[in-house]
C-alpha cells in the first residue's frame, strides 16, 4: 500500500484536531443550552431566533456530530496504524461529516443567520474548509482504490 503523503497526514492530524475542538464546543453548547434554555453558542442565531424547526434541526445534528466526532480518534489511529477498517470507518466518519456540514448550512443559510453573523459563520467556514479538501482527497482515493479492485477482481476471472 502506497503512503498517501504529507498532505493527506496533515489533514487527517488537522480534522482530528477540528473535531476534538468540535466536540469539546458541543458539549459547551449543551452545558450553556442546559442552564439558558436557549440554542445561541456555536451557532448564533438570526435577529429573530431560532424557529422551532430549525432549533430541533440544528438539536439533532448537534447530536450527530457529537457522535461522529466520538469516532474520530479511533479514524486517526487506524489511519496512523494502517488498519484493515480504515476505508469503511473513514467513509463512514467523513460522509457524515459532509452530510452535517450540507445540513448545518442548509438549516442556518435561510434564516438569515449567516447574514447577521457573517464574521462568526465565516470563520467556521475557514476552520472546516481543510476538512472539506480532506473529504475530497479521501473519496477520491477510495474511488480509485475501488475501481482497482473491480480491475483486479475481473481479470481473475
Amino acid at each position: 500500500m502506497q503512503k498517501p503523503g504529507h498532505l493527506f497526514d496533515w489533514l487527517m492530524n488537522y480534522y482530528a484536531l477540528v473535531q476534538l475542538a468540535h466536540f469539546t464546543t458541543l458539549i459547551v453548547a449543551g452545558i450553556a443550552f442546559a442552564v439558558t434554555g436557549e440554542l445561541g453558542f456555536p451557532a448564533s442565531p438570526p435577529p429573530t431566533g431560532w424557529s422551532q424547526q430549525a432549533f430541533r434541526f440544528l438539536f439533532c445534528t448537534g447530536i450527530v456530530d457529537g457522535l461522529n466526532a466520538l469516532t474520530t480518534p479511533f479514524l486517526l489511529w487506524a489511519y496512523l496504524k494502517r488498519k484493515a477498517f480504515l476505508n469503511w470507518l473513514g467513509a463512514a466518519n467523513l460522509t457524515i461529516m459532509l452530510y452535517s456540514s450540507i445540513l448545518f448550512l442548509a438549516g442556518t443559510w435561510p434564516s438569515g443567520a449567516w447574514q447577521t453573523h457573517s464574521f462568526e459563520y465565516g470563520l467556521l467556514s475557514l476552520v472546516f474548509a481543510p476538512v472539506m479538501l480532506l473529504i475530497l482527497l479521501a473519496f477520491s482515493r477510495f474511488l480509485r482504490w475501488s475501481s482497482l479492485l473491480k480491475n483486479t477482481s475481473a481479470d481473475r476471472e
